[in-house]
Protein backbone atom coordinates (compact mmCIF):
# COMPACT_ATOMS: atom_id res chain seq x y z
CA UNK A 1 0.00 0.00 0.00
CA UNK A 2 1.32 3.39 -1.05
CA UNK A 3 1.97 5.93 1.20
CA UNK A 4 -0.25 8.40 -0.89
CA UNK A 5 -2.89 6.10 -0.89
CA UNK A 6 -2.58 5.31 2.67
CA UNK A 7 -3.32 8.62 3.41
CA UNK A 8 -5.80 9.46 1.20
CA UNK A 9 -8.10 6.29 2.93
CA UNK A 10 -7.54 7.89 6.32
CA UNK A 11 -8.49 11.02 4.95
CA UNK A 12 -11.73 9.84 3.62
CA UNK A 13 -12.34 7.77 7.02
CA UNK A 14 -11.55 10.99 9.43
CA UNK A 15 -14.06 12.99 7.29
CA UNK A 16 -17.11 10.51 6.96
CA UNK A 17 -16.40 10.00 10.78
CA UNK A 18 -16.53 13.95 10.90
CA UNK A 19 -19.78 14.37 9.13
CA UNK A 20 -21.55 11.96 11.13
CA UNK A 21 -21.10 14.21 14.22
CA UNK A 22 -22.45 16.95 12.31
CA UNK A 23 -22.63 18.35 8.82
CA UNK A 24 -19.35 20.64 7.77
CA UNK A 25 -20.44 24.13 7.12
CA UNK A 26 -20.59 25.33 3.61
CA UNK A 27 -18.23 28.38 3.61
CA UNK A 28 -19.31 31.68 1.33
CA UNK A 29 -17.20 31.93 -1.68
CA UNK A 30 -16.73 33.95 -4.48
CA UNK A 31 -14.02 31.96 -5.99
CA UNK A 32 -15.01 30.93 -9.77
CA UNK A 33 -13.99 27.81 -11.49
CA UNK A 34 -13.07 28.37 -15.33
CA UNK A 35 -12.24 26.41 -18.44
CA UNK A 36 -9.08 26.60 -20.38
CA UNK A 37 -10.42 25.86 -23.50
CA UNK A 38 -6.79 24.82 -24.77
CA UNK A 39 -8.25 21.33 -22.48
CA UNK A 40 -10.88 20.97 -25.31
CA UNK A 41 -8.55 21.68 -27.81
CA UNK A 42 -9.88 18.60 -30.26
CA UNK A 43 -12.99 19.76 -30.82
CA UNK A 44 -14.06 23.56 -32.19
CA UNK A 45 -15.04 26.64 -29.76
CA UNK A 46 -18.77 25.85 -30.08
CA UNK A 47 -18.00 22.41 -28.64
CA UNK A 48 -15.75 23.78 -26.10
CA UNK A 49 -18.46 25.88 -24.68
CA UNK A 50 -21.38 22.87 -24.30
CA UNK A 51 -18.37 20.66 -22.86
CA UNK A 52 -18.17 23.75 -20.41
CA UNK A 53 -21.56 23.95 -19.52
CA UNK A 54 -21.83 20.50 -19.04
CA UNK A 55 -18.84 20.81 -15.78
CA UNK A 56 -21.21 23.75 -14.49
CA UNK A 57 -18.12 25.97 -15.64
CA UNK A 58 -19.23 29.40 -16.97
CA UNK A 59 -16.49 31.32 -17.53
CA UNK A 60 -13.42 30.48 -20.11
CA UNK A 61 -10.47 31.48 -21.21
CA UNK A 62 -9.74 31.11 -25.14
CA UNK A 63 -6.88 30.42 -26.73
CA UNK A 64 -5.80 31.90 -30.38
CA UNK A 65 -6.23 29.36 -33.39
CA UNK A 66 -9.37 27.07 -32.50
CA UNK A 67 -12.08 26.85 -34.86
CA UNK A 68 -15.27 27.95 -34.18
CA UNK A 69 -17.46 25.48 -35.32
CA UNK A 70 -21.39 25.46 -35.16
CA UNK A 71 -22.62 27.54 -38.10
CA UNK A 72 -19.43 29.80 -37.85
CA UNK A 73 -16.47 29.65 -40.19
CA UNK A 74 -13.08 30.40 -39.41
CA UNK A 75 -10.88 30.52 -36.37
CA UNK A 76 -11.10 32.30 -32.90
CA UNK A 77 -8.53 34.93 -33.48
CA UNK A 78 -8.07 38.47 -32.08
CA UNK A 79 -7.95 39.15 -36.43
CA UNK A 80 -11.14 38.20 -36.67
CA UNK A 81 -13.62 40.66 -38.44
CA UNK A 82 -16.49 42.89 -36.89
CA UNK A 83 -19.02 40.35 -38.59
CA UNK A 84 -17.71 36.73 -37.01
CA UNK A 85 -16.87 38.34 -33.91
CA UNK A 86 -20.50 39.81 -33.37
CA UNK A 87 -21.67 36.17 -34.45
CA UNK A 88 -19.21 34.89 -31.30
CA UNK A 89 -20.47 37.26 -29.03
CA UNK A 90 -24.03 35.98 -29.84
CA UNK A 91 -23.07 32.44 -29.00
CA UNK A 92 -21.79 33.27 -26.08
CA UNK A 93 -24.94 35.47 -24.83
CA UNK A 94 -26.49 32.11 -25.77
CA UNK A 95 -24.31 29.63 -24.05
CA UNK A 96 -24.56 32.15 -21.30
CA UNK A 97 -20.30 31.70 -20.79
CA UNK A 98 -17.94 34.42 -20.64
CA UNK A 99 -14.98 34.78 -22.06
CA UNK A 100 -12.92 36.63 -19.34
CA UNK A 101 -9.07 35.67 -20.37
CA UNK A 102 -7.33 35.34 -23.98
CA UNK A 103 -3.97 33.56 -24.91
CA UNK A 104 -1.03 32.49 -24.19
CA UNK A 105 0.19 35.19 -26.78
CA UNK A 106 4.00 34.70 -27.10
CA UNK A 107 4.79 37.20 -29.60
CA UNK A 108 3.64 40.39 -31.88
CA UNK A 109 4.75 43.61 -32.21
CA UNK A 110 3.21 46.96 -31.04
CA UNK A 111 0.84 47.11 -33.92
CA UNK A 112 -0.56 43.73 -33.45
CA UNK A 113 -0.60 43.95 -29.68
CA UNK A 114 -3.00 47.44 -30.00
CA UNK A 115 -5.14 44.74 -32.04
CA UNK A 116 -4.84 42.07 -29.44
CA UNK A 117 -6.04 44.92 -27.13
CA UNK A 118 -8.54 46.40 -28.82
CA UNK A 119 -9.94 42.75 -29.94
CA UNK A 120 -10.31 42.14 -26.05
CA UNK A 121 -11.87 45.47 -24.97
CA UNK A 122 -14.23 44.53 -27.44
CA UNK A 123 -15.66 41.18 -26.14
CA UNK A 124 -14.95 42.26 -22.83
CA UNK A 125 -11.88 40.15 -21.04
CA UNK A 126 -10.20 41.12 -17.96
CA UNK A 127 -6.92 39.74 -18.62
CA UNK A 128 -4.67 38.63 -21.70
CA UNK A 129 -2.70 35.75 -20.50
CA UNK A 130 1.03 36.17 -22.41
CA UNK A 131 4.64 35.63 -22.53
CA UNK A 132 5.95 38.81 -24.28
CA UNK A 133 9.31 39.86 -24.83
CA UNK A 134 11.28 41.83 -21.90
CA UNK A 135 11.77 45.07 -24.19
CA UNK A 136 7.83 45.56 -24.76
CA UNK A 137 6.85 46.04 -21.46
CA UNK A 138 6.81 49.43 -21.21
CA UNK A 139 4.52 49.47 -23.89
CA UNK A 140 2.39 47.05 -23.29
CA UNK A 141 1.84 48.54 -19.59
CA UNK A 142 0.60 51.80 -21.13
CA UNK A 143 -1.84 49.77 -23.38
CA UNK A 144 -3.22 47.58 -20.52
CA UNK A 145 -3.60 51.03 -18.28
CA UNK A 146 -5.89 52.78 -20.93
CA UNK A 147 -7.45 49.80 -21.78
CA UNK A 148 -8.39 48.36 -18.32
CA UNK A 149 -7.37 44.73 -19.45
CA UNK A 150 -4.61 43.10 -17.18
CA UNK A 151 -1.65 41.48 -19.02
CA UNK A 152 -1.61 37.84 -16.63
CA UNK A 153 2.41 36.82 -17.24
CA UNK A 154 1.99 32.80 -18.05
CA UNK A 155 5.16 29.98 -17.51
CA UNK A 156 5.74 27.73 -19.78
CA UNK A 157 9.15 25.76 -18.63
CA UNK A 158 12.40 26.25 -19.74
CA UNK A 159 13.08 28.24 -21.84
CA UNK A 160 10.83 30.55 -21.23
CA UNK A 161 11.83 33.83 -20.52
CA UNK A 162 9.11 33.24 -17.76
CA UNK A 163 9.64 30.08 -16.12
CA UNK A 164 11.37 30.96 -12.90
CA UNK A 165 8.50 33.09 -11.19
CA UNK A 166 11.64 34.71 -8.89
CA UNK A 167 13.24 36.38 -12.07
CA UNK A 168 9.34 37.01 -13.11
CA UNK A 169 8.22 38.93 -9.83
CA UNK A 170 11.34 40.86 -9.94
CA UNK A 171 10.59 41.65 -13.66
CA UNK A 172 7.28 42.81 -12.74
CA UNK A 173 8.40 45.19 -9.40
CA UNK A 174 8.71 48.04 -11.34
CA UNK A 175 5.05 47.99 -12.81
CA UNK A 176 1.69 48.58 -11.61
CA UNK A 177 -1.25 46.06 -10.89
CA UNK A 178 -1.90 46.37 -14.91
CA UNK A 179 0.87 43.76 -14.69
CA UNK A 180 -0.06 40.27 -12.87
CA UNK A 181 0.81 36.39 -13.19
CA UNK A 182 -1.27 33.49 -14.49
CA UNK A 183 0.32 31.05 -12.52
CA UNK A 184 0.99 27.15 -14.54
CA UNK A 185 1.16 25.15 -11.14
CA UNK A 186 1.81 22.06 -13.56
CA UNK A 187 4.83 23.96 -15.48
CA UNK A 188 6.38 24.85 -12.23
CA UNK A 189 6.22 21.46 -11.17
CA UNK A 190 7.86 20.13 -14.53
CA UNK A 191 10.76 22.87 -14.05
CA UNK A 192 11.76 21.72 -10.64
CA UNK A 193 9.77 24.53 -8.68
CA UNK A 194 7.16 23.08 -5.75
CA UNK A 195 4.22 25.17 -6.47
CA UNK A 196 2.74 25.35 -3.24
CA UNK A 197 5.66 27.95 -2.39
CA UNK A 198 6.07 29.55 -5.70
CA UNK A 199 2.29 30.28 -5.59
CA UNK A 200 2.27 32.24 -2.08
CA UNK A 201 5.45 33.72 -3.78
CA UNK A 202 2.85 35.30 -6.67
CA UNK A 203 -0.08 35.89 -5.02
CA UNK A 204 0.44 39.67 -4.39
CA UNK A 205 0.16 39.64 -8.15
CA UNK A 206 -1.84 36.50 -8.97
CA UNK A 207 -4.71 37.19 -11.54
CA UNK A 208 -5.72 33.31 -12.31
CA UNK A 209 -4.22 30.17 -12.76
CA UNK A 210 -3.68 27.40 -15.22
CA UNK A 211 -4.49 25.08 -12.57
CA UNK A 212 -2.88 21.55 -12.40
CA UNK A 213 -2.34 18.74 -10.29
CA UNK A 214 0.41 15.90 -12.01
CA UNK A 215 1.31 12.64 -11.61
CA UNK A 216 5.20 13.60 -10.80
CA UNK A 217 7.37 16.74 -10.61
CA UNK A 218 9.59 15.76 -13.73
CA UNK A 219 9.19 17.59 -17.42
CA UNK A 220 7.39 14.23 -18.36
CA UNK A 221 4.53 14.52 -15.34
CA UNK A 222 1.01 14.26 -17.12
CA UNK A 223 -1.86 15.70 -15.22
CA UNK A 224 -4.13 13.90 -12.86
CA UNK A 225 -7.76 14.64 -11.72
CA UNK A 226 -7.35 16.64 -8.85
CA UNK A 227 -6.35 16.11 -5.23
CA UNK A 228 -5.08 12.84 -6.81
CA UNK A 229 -1.06 13.57 -8.04
CA UNK A 230 1.94 15.06 -6.31
CA UNK A 231 1.56 18.67 -6.59
CA UNK A 232 -0.60 19.32 -3.22
CA UNK A 233 -4.04 20.42 -5.07
CA UNK A 234 -5.32 20.95 -1.74
CA UNK A 235 -2.92 22.62 -0.09
CA UNK A 236 -3.02 25.44 -3.41
CA UNK A 237 -6.73 25.65 -3.03
CA UNK A 238 -6.33 26.21 0.62
CA UNK A 239 -3.35 28.98 0.22
CA UNK A 240 -6.17 30.47 -2.12
CA UNK A 241 -8.59 30.91 0.37
CA UNK A 242 -6.61 32.17 2.67
CA UNK A 243 -5.11 35.04 0.85
CA UNK A 244 -9.20 35.93 0.29
CA UNK A 245 -8.06 35.07 -3.89
CA UNK A 246 -11.33 35.79 -5.81
CA UNK A 247 -10.01 35.46 -9.33
CA UNK A 248 -10.70 32.34 -11.56
CA UNK A 249 -8.93 29.19 -11.32
CA UNK A 250 -8.87 27.80 -14.54
CA UNK A 251 -9.42 24.26 -15.39
CA UNK A 252 -6.34 23.21 -18.07
CA UNK A 253 -6.11 20.17 -18.74
CA UNK A 254 -3.24 18.95 -21.34
CA UNK A 255 -3.68 15.11 -21.03
CA UNK A 256 -5.95 13.85 -23.58
CA UNK A 257 -7.10 10.35 -23.46
CA UNK A 258 -11.34 8.89 -23.53
CA UNK A 259 -11.62 9.84 -20.10
CA UNK A 260 -11.28 13.70 -20.47
CA UNK A 261 -14.62 14.70 -19.79
CA UNK A 262 -14.24 12.35 -16.84
CA UNK A 263 -11.42 13.65 -15.47
CA UNK A 264 -12.65 16.96 -15.60
CA UNK A 265 -15.76 15.74 -13.83
CA UNK A 266 -13.48 15.04 -11.07
CA UNK A 267 -11.40 18.28 -11.08
CA UNK A 268 -14.52 20.35 -10.76
CA UNK A 269 -16.13 18.06 -8.36
CA UNK A 270 -12.76 18.29 -6.00
CA UNK A 271 -12.38 21.89 -6.01
CA UNK A 272 -16.26 22.60 -5.36
CA UNK A 273 -15.50 20.07 -2.81
CA UNK A 274 -12.53 22.16 -1.84
CA UNK A 275 -14.16 25.56 -1.40
CA UNK A 276 -17.11 24.22 0.33
CA UNK A 277 -15.33 22.60 3.44
CA UNK A 278 -13.50 23.81 6.22
CA UNK A 279 -10.71 25.35 5.88
CA UNK A 280 -9.14 23.45 8.88
CA UNK A 281 -10.33 19.91 6.77
CA UNK A 282 -9.22 21.04 3.73
CA UNK A 283 -5.71 21.81 4.86
CA UNK A 284 -5.62 18.65 6.94
CA UNK A 285 -6.15 16.79 3.85
CA UNK A 286 -9.47 15.82 4.92
CA UNK A 287 -11.23 16.19 1.49
CA UNK A 288 -11.09 13.15 -0.52
CA UNK A 289 -11.32 13.51 -4.34
CA UNK A 290 -14.08 12.74 -5.96
CA UNK A 291 -14.27 9.14 -7.09
CA UNK A 292 -12.11 7.65 -4.27
CA UNK A 293 -11.87 4.12 -4.03
CA UNK A 294 -10.32 2.46 -0.97
CA UNK A 295 -9.56 -0.51 -3.24
CA UNK A 296 -5.76 -0.38 -4.27
CA UNK A 297 -6.92 -1.54 -8.27
CA UNK A 298 -9.60 1.05 -7.97
CA UNK A 299 -10.19 4.44 -9.79
CA UNK A 300 -6.84 6.01 -10.42
CA UNK A 301 -5.19 2.54 -11.20
CA UNK A 302 -3.82 1.96 -14.72
CA UNK A 303 -2.82 4.40 -17.73
CA UNK A 304 -5.64 6.87 -18.93
CA UNK A 305 -4.72 6.99 -23.05
CA UNK A 306 -1.52 7.87 -25.00
CA UNK A 307 0.47 10.64 -22.95
CA UNK A 308 0.53 14.13 -24.59
CA UNK A 309 2.97 15.46 -22.71
CA UNK A 310 6.47 13.37 -22.61
CA UNK A 311 9.44 15.26 -22.61
CA UNK A 312 12.63 14.26 -22.06
CA UNK A 313 13.89 14.23 -18.35
CA UNK A 314 15.86 16.86 -16.40
CA UNK A 315 18.77 15.20 -14.74
CA UNK A 316 21.73 16.70 -12.36
CA UNK A 317 24.76 18.01 -14.34
CA UNK A 318 27.37 16.93 -11.71
CA UNK A 319 26.82 13.33 -8.87
CA UNK A 320 27.30 15.56 -5.27
CA UNK A 321 30.30 13.12 -5.14
CA UNK A 322 31.60 14.73 -8.19
CA UNK A 323 32.56 11.43 -9.41
CA UNK A 324 31.05 12.15 -12.93
CA UNK A 325 33.74 15.50 -13.06
CA UNK A 326 36.98 15.72 -13.97
CA UNK A 327 39.28 18.80 -11.86
CA UNK A 328 42.43 19.20 -10.10
CA UNK A 329 42.34 17.98 -7.11
CA UNK A 330 40.95 20.72 -4.48
CA UNK A 331 39.60 23.10 -7.15
CA UNK A 332 36.27 22.37 -6.45
CA UNK A 333 34.09 21.58 -3.23
CA UNK A 334 30.06 20.29 -3.70
CA UNK A 335 28.74 20.50 -0.34
CA UNK A 336 25.34 21.38 0.89
CA UNK A 337 23.80 21.56 -2.82
CA UNK A 338 26.49 23.98 -3.38
CA UNK A 339 29.30 24.10 -6.10
CA UNK A 340 32.27 25.92 -5.08
CA UNK A 341 35.26 27.35 -6.62
CA UNK A 342 38.42 27.42 -4.73
CA UNK A 343 40.04 30.11 -6.51
CA UNK A 344 42.70 27.73 -8.05
CA UNK A 345 42.09 28.83 -11.39
CA UNK A 346 40.87 25.58 -12.85
CA UNK A 347 37.84 24.67 -14.74
CA UNK A 348 35.64 21.75 -14.17
CA UNK A 349 34.47 19.40 -16.94
CA UNK A 350 31.73 17.04 -17.10
CA UNK A 351 33.04 13.21 -18.24
CA UNK A 352 30.11 12.72 -20.25
CA UNK A 353 29.18 14.31 -23.51
CA UNK A 354 26.28 16.38 -24.30
CA UNK A 355 24.86 17.05 -27.64
CA UNK A 356 21.18 19.24 -28.00
CA UNK A 357 20.51 20.04 -24.57
CA UNK A 358 18.84 22.74 -22.10
CA UNK A 359 21.08 23.47 -19.07
CA UNK A 360 19.82 25.62 -16.50
CA UNK A 361 21.81 26.89 -13.56
CA UNK A 362 21.82 28.90 -10.55
CA UNK A 363 25.28 30.75 -10.00
CA UNK A 364 26.90 33.49 -7.45
CA UNK A 365 29.73 35.43 -8.43
CA UNK A 366 31.34 38.55 -6.32
CA UNK A 367 31.73 41.64 -7.47
CA UNK A 368 35.29 40.33 -8.70
CA UNK A 369 34.19 36.90 -9.77
CA UNK A 370 34.65 35.62 -12.75
CA UNK A 371 33.65 32.56 -14.59
CA UNK A 372 31.45 31.07 -17.40
CA UNK A 373 29.97 28.17 -18.38
CA UNK A 374 31.94 26.38 -21.41
CA UNK A 375 29.37 24.45 -23.55
CA UNK A 376 30.06 21.25 -26.35
CA UNK A 377 33.87 20.76 -25.97
CA UNK A 378 35.40 18.52 -28.21
CA UNK A 379 39.14 19.87 -28.44
CA UNK A 380 40.78 22.49 -26.47
CA UNK A 381 39.25 24.90 -23.92
CA UNK A 382 40.41 27.98 -26.25
CA UNK A 383 37.56 26.45 -29.27
CA UNK A 384 35.22 25.85 -26.61
CA UNK A 385 31.94 28.35 -26.15
CA UNK A 386 31.69 30.28 -23.62
CA UNK A 387 28.64 31.48 -21.99
CA UNK A 388 30.29 34.36 -19.56
CA UNK A 389 29.60 35.27 -16.17
CA UNK A 390 31.70 37.93 -14.88
CA UNK A 391 30.91 40.27 -11.11
CA UNK A 392 32.76 43.42 -13.05
CA UNK A 393 32.18 42.83 -16.49
CA UNK A 394 30.22 45.62 -18.65
CA UNK A 395 26.36 45.21 -18.94
CA UNK A 396 26.61 45.32 -22.68
CA UNK A 397 28.79 43.45 -25.68
CA UNK A 398 30.03 40.57 -25.59
CA UNK A 399 31.81 40.09 -22.72
CA UNK A 400 28.62 40.79 -20.36
CA UNK A 401 27.07 38.67 -17.82
CA UNK A 402 25.06 36.13 -20.21
CA UNK A 403 26.72 36.89 -23.64
CA UNK A 404 28.68 34.22 -25.80
CA UNK A 405 32.27 35.46 -24.91
CA UNK A 406 33.30 37.22 -27.67
CA UNK A 407 31.22 35.73 -30.32
CA UNK A 408 27.54 36.99 -29.34
CA UNK A 409 26.65 39.98 -27.45
CA UNK A 410 23.78 40.29 -25.21
CA UNK A 411 20.63 41.70 -26.73
CA UNK A 412 20.26 43.66 -23.21
CA UNK A 413 22.41 45.69 -20.89
CA UNK A 414 22.56 42.91 -18.37
CA UNK A 415 23.83 43.50 -14.89
CA UNK A 416 24.09 40.83 -11.90
CA UNK A 417 24.74 42.47 -8.33
CA UNK A 418 27.45 40.98 -6.20
CA UNK A 419 26.89 38.31 -3.79
CA UNK A 420 23.12 37.62 -5.10
CA UNK A 421 22.05 34.35 -6.91
CA UNK A 422 20.96 34.47 -10.27
CA UNK A 423 19.51 32.20 -13.15
CA UNK A 424 20.54 31.15 -16.45
CA UNK A 425 19.14 28.96 -19.23
CA UNK A 426 21.14 27.75 -22.01
CA UNK A 427 19.37 26.15 -24.98
CA UNK A 428 21.90 24.41 -27.49
CA UNK A 429 20.03 22.95 -30.40
CA UNK A 430 22.00 22.02 -33.79
CA UNK A 431 23.84 25.49 -34.74
CA UNK A 432 21.66 27.53 -32.58
CA UNK A 433 22.16 29.10 -29.06
CA UNK A 434 19.93 30.57 -26.98
CA UNK A 435 20.68 32.57 -23.61
CA UNK A 436 18.33 33.30 -20.70
CA UNK A 437 19.41 34.86 -18.03
CA UNK A 438 17.02 36.18 -14.47
CA UNK A 439 13.64 35.10 -17.11
CA UNK A 440 15.29 37.70 -20.09
CA UNK A 441 16.16 36.53 -23.60
CA UNK A 442 19.75 37.91 -23.69
CA UNK A 443 21.41 35.68 -26.16
CA UNK A 444 19.48 34.22 -29.76
CA UNK A 445 22.59 33.00 -31.77
CA UNK A 446 22.48 30.89 -35.03
CA UNK A 447 26.09 29.90 -35.57
CA UNK A 448 25.17 28.82 -39.16
CA UNK A 449 25.55 32.42 -39.97
CA UNK A 450 29.37 32.65 -38.19
CA UNK A 451 31.22 31.20 -41.53
CA UNK A 452 34.45 33.40 -41.58
CA UNK A 453 37.55 31.66 -38.99
CA UNK A 454 38.35 34.20 -35.73
CA UNK A 455 35.50 36.56 -37.10
CA UNK A 456 32.11 37.24 -36.06
CA UNK A 457 29.33 37.95 -38.80
CA UNK A 458 29.32 42.06 -37.68
CA UNK A 459 33.62 41.81 -38.31
CA UNK A 460 34.48 42.08 -34.57
CA UNK A 461 36.91 39.07 -33.98
CA UNK A 462 36.78 36.41 -32.37
CA UNK A 463 39.65 34.39 -31.77
CA UNK A 464 38.49 31.10 -32.98
CA UNK A 465 40.58 28.85 -35.42
CA UNK A 466 38.12 28.07 -37.19
CA UNK A 467 34.45 29.13 -38.77
CA UNK A 468 32.27 28.49 -35.61
CA UNK A 469 29.13 27.14 -38.12
CA UNK A 470 31.70 24.12 -38.07
CA UNK A 471 32.37 23.66 -33.97
CA UNK A 472 31.14 19.71 -33.15
CA UNK A 473 27.63 20.08 -31.76
CA UNK A 474 28.57 17.34 -29.24
CA UNK A 475 30.87 17.79 -26.31
CA UNK A 476 31.92 18.20 -22.78
CA UNK A 477 30.54 21.09 -20.47
CA UNK A 478 32.55 22.99 -18.09
CA UNK A 479 32.21 25.71 -15.70
CA UNK A 480 34.88 28.70 -15.15
CA UNK A 481 37.36 29.51 -12.32
CA UNK A 482 39.09 32.53 -13.81
CA UNK A 483 38.60 34.49 -10.55
CA UNK A 484 36.68 34.24 -7.56
CA UNK A 485 34.32 34.19 -5.45
CA UNK A 486 32.32 31.70 -7.98
CA UNK A 487 29.29 29.31 -6.96
CA UNK A 488 26.74 27.55 -8.47
CA UNK A 489 23.80 25.76 -7.29
CA UNK A 490 20.78 24.00 -8.96
CA UNK A 491 22.52 22.46 -12.06
CA UNK A 492 20.19 20.93 -13.92
CA UNK A 493 20.17 19.55 -18.09
CA UNK A 494 17.78 17.85 -20.35
CA UNK A 495 19.39 16.41 -22.77
CA UNK A 496 16.98 17.00 -26.46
Amino acid sequence: MTSRFLSSLLGAIALIALAACQPPPKLDSERTLGLQNWTLRGGTFAEALDKASTLGITTIEAYPGQALGGDLEGKFHHSMDAATLDAVKKLLAEKKITVAGYGVLMSGDEAEWKQIFSFGKSLGVRWISAEPPVELLPFLSTQAKESGIKIAFHNHPSPSRYSDPRALMETLAPYGPEFGVNADTGHWARSGFVPLEMLRLCLPRLVTLHFKDLNEWTRAGRDMPWGTGVSDAAGMLAALRQAGFNGVVLLEYEHQSPELMNDLSRCAGFFRAAMDAPLDQLVGGLVPPPGFSSEVEGTWAGDRGANSNREPLPRPLFAPDLSNAEFPKGSWTFADGILKANGKGASIWTKDEAGDFILSVEFRAGATGNSGVFIRRAGTASDTLEVEINGSAPETGAMATGALCSVAAVGLATKIDPDKWHSLTILAQGSDIFVQLDGAKVVDAKLSKWTDAGKNPDGTVNGFSKPLKDLPQKGRIGLQDAAGPVEFRNLMITDL
